[in-house]
């Protein structure tokens, strides 16, 4: 299966599960190690969880491909699966506004796809030379600061030296 058509069956799965702000970035011409990211968000962890299901199963009885590693299924705040051309990141809504991924990833124009899929916004990200207008749909708040780093006293290095 290749990379695109691979990328197309995450998103429809994940679509299936009512998965939020689905957006697929294609990082082909950005990076060497994989293809594409698919990013999506679940209103819980235990949504997340449930989008996490929906890929790895489907896409282990319809495609017979198994993710090479899977990361933070026992917290389901962060979601990775390595498909190796295809990482997916599903989310909590608050971990990805607070770690902003997509942003990280900037230099791949954003274009709208239908949501036919059952999404409640949804975005495709593509290589520069695509020109088509941006889902207005898809809308971002701001993210909150991060919280403030707590400074040292500089009481327990003393202790140290001593």
């Amino acid at each position: 299966m290749n990379p695109e058509k691979m990328a197309d069956a995450i998103v429809d799965l994940a679509a299936d599960r009512k998965a939020l702000d689905i957006v697929q970035l294609d990082l082909r011409e950005i990076i060497g190690y994989a293809d594409y990211f698919i990013i999506c968000t679940g209103r819980s962890d235990r949504q997340a969880k449930a989008i996490h299901d929906a890929i790895h199963g489907g896409m282990k009885s319809e495609h017979g491909l198994l993710p090479r590693r899977v990361e933070g299924l026992t917290e389901s705040r962060w979601i990775l699966m390595d498909y190796l051309d295809v990482v997916v990141h599903v989310f909590t809504p608050e971990t990805r506004e607070y770690y902003r991924l997509e942003q990280l990833w900037a230099r791949p124009r954003r274009s709208s796809v239908a949501s036919s899929l059952g999404a409640t916004s949804f975005l495709r990200l593509i290589t520069p030379g695509n020109s088509i207008t941006l889902s207005s749909a898809f809308t971002r708040t701001p993210a909150p600061p991060p919280p403030p780093r707590r400074r040292s006293t500089g009481r327990s290095l003393s202790r140290v030296r001593r």
